[in-house]
């Protein structure tokens, strides 16, 4: 069984994958990660920073519903599912609607 995302703005299942980012540590609390981002415009690898913690996932969507600008593939300003990992614990939140929108009870 399978399950679709809606988008936390509008509800529509119409959600368009256009970046994805992730931050991987290779040892734990190490000061930078390996951040690789993938994007329509190919891959980019790099030192850096993008989780407070652990290990760091994070897709941008476009909305085909509620995303009204011209260039909706442009990653700036769009919905990012972010997916975390801290002290055994996997958690998830929608950031890009004014805030942010935990997907876990707290």
């Amino acid at each position: 069984m399978f399950q679709y995302l809606s988008c936390p703005r509008c509800g529509s299942n119409n959600l368009h994958q256009i970046r994805v980012e992730v931050g991987f540590r290779r040892e734990e609390d190490e000061p930078e990660s390996t951040i690789v981002t993938v994007n329509k415009g190919g891959f980019e690898t790099r030192l850096g920073r993008i989780a407070d913690r652990r290990d760091d996932l994070r897709i941008t969507f476009s909305c085909e519903s509620c995303d009204t600008d011209d260039d909706w593939l442009e990653a700036e300003g769009k919905l990012e599912l972010r997916i975390w990992q801290h002290k055994g614990t996997t958690y998830m939140e929608w950031v890009g609607m004014g805030e942010s929108v935990k997907l876990t009870d707290q």
